[in-house]
């Protein structure tokens, strides 16, 4: 058995440990996943929102929202003396900002848009921006599983120092666990439970480990200096994995494709595929796409728009793990799930 091998079987057995105790102590009892909350960016907004609210059912007036100002927004809670915290709030041209914080006496408006999978729809930011100058404050947050800049569209010439951009991986997870070991959660059990369920879907975005699991990985890896190295060698050959995985599924998708009446094939770079209606022009077009992050790590089921060769991803239908395309079987139904979802996206009028 070679090193390497070795190495990943002790992490398998770290893996297989945890994932023990989370089904004795029924961690895999999520209600978020169950009821698949976990990827709806309204419903997610919804529960971050009764968080925030100082007037929220938690009870626990601006705790969570004052915590909140401080880990995730930067911002001294001390400025806002009276806050009050907006969902789906309207503002001029019927666009809705996903969570706004206001103190209408100190003039603070603090617009946040939160997404998950969806993609920016045109001037988006710019529209909040606007609606928050003449304020104390007039950064927009722009809330992301990995805390990933807006796109040109969305932002139409707003600079960095106007919008923050957060992330649900990070800034997010720090906020829960702050909340989650204040004193008041502590002694309510209801609210911890579903603070920590909301921690877990928050992991499971990427396929994170929790921190005990993480700990042990670590320290066994630091304490051995061969067991660090193979460490090291199985990062890299995870790259190419990954790599080699996007790429063998992109084959085989269009290679299924192919049998498809009507449908043009087109690949503008080495991370999106696009299949369009060959009557619509090569310019300017509606495509379902199959799109991959920077990293290969997530790849996702997408509607673009693409006017003068610029695409927007404006509906995001599916994401997954690349490691979920691991193995043969798994490849196959990967690409039998992305055939059938490019046929459903088509309808009766030839629309994608």
């Amino acid at each position: 058995m070679t090193d390497e091998k070795y190495l990943l079987q002790c992490i398998n057995s770290i893996s297989l440990k945890y994932k023990t105790i989370a089904e004795a102590s029924g961690k895999h009892f999520n209600i978020f996943e169950i009821t698949h909350i976990n990827t709806d960016e309204v419903r997610l907004c919804r529960v971050l929102n009764e968080l925030l609210n100082p007037l929220g059912k938690h009870y626990l007036g601006r705790l969570y929202l004052d915590l909140f100002l401080e880990i995730v927004l930067k911002i001294n809670p001390k400025n806002l003396k009276h806050p009050l915290v907006e969902r789906e709030k309207v503002i001029e041209g019927q666009r809705r900002i996903d969570i706004c914080i206001n103190d209408y006496t100190e003039q603070i408006c603090i617009p946040i848009e939160v997404k998950i999978n969806a993609g920016d729809q045109e001037t988006q930011l710019y529209d909040y921006a606007k609606k928050s100058h003449g304020f104390g404050c007039v950064k927009v947050y722009y809330l992301t599983k990995y805390g990933a800049n807006a796109s040109i569209e969305s932002r139409c010439g707003l600079d960095d120092s106007e919008i923050g951009c957060i992330s649900w991986d990070k800034d997010i997870l720090n906020w829960l666990t702050a909340c989650i070991c204040n004193v008041a959660t502590i002694s309510r059990a209801p609210i911890r439970e579903i603070l920590q369920q909301f921690k877990i879907t928050i992991l499971n975005f990427k396929n994170q480990v929790e921190e005990n699991e993480l700990m042990e990985t670590v320290n066994m890896l630091i304490k051995n200096q061969e067991d660090f190295k193979n460490a090291e060698k199985v990062v890299n050959a995870l790259a190419t994995a990954r790599d080699n995985l996007w790429k063998e599924f992109c084959n085989k998708s269009i290679a299924k494709a192919k049998d498809l009446p009507d449908i043009e094939i087109l690949t503008p770079n080495d991370w999106n595929i696009h299949f369009k209606l060959k009557s619509e022009d090569c310019t300017n077009y509606t495509a379902f796409c199959i799109n991959a992050n920077q990293n290969r790590s997530e790849i996702s089921f997408c509607k673009v728009n693409v006017q003068n060769n610029k695409s927007v991803i404006k509906e995001t239908y599916k994401s997954f793990s690349t490691a979920e395309l691991a193995g043969v079987n798994n490849l196959e139904m990967k690409v039998d799930e992305c055939i059938n979802n490019l046929c459903k996206k088509i309808t009766i009028k030839g629309d994608i």
